[in-house]
């Protein structure tokens, strides 16, 4: 399971911050300007990247997991 396919099968918002956030769309954004274009508080993005990274870890070690 690659890290691409697990973003792409990520519920929204989740998919849509991990890919501002880190650039996958151009330039990384920092919070703020992630906030303004979803139209939320940073907190709220700063929640959803932590629940986004959570899931992404756990599929990614499923997939580590399965390979093994």
């Amino acid at each position: 399971v690659g890290s691409e396919m697990c973003i792409r099968d990520s519920p929204e918002p989740h998919r849509s911050v991990v890919r501002l956030r880190h650039g996958f769309e151009g330039a990384p954004m920092g919070l703020d300007q992630v906030a303004c274009q979803l139209g939320c508080s940073e907190r709220s993005v700063r929640r959803i990247q932590k629940q986004a990274h959570s899931r992404l870890r756990t599929q990614l070690g499923r997939g580590l997991a399965e390979v093994a």
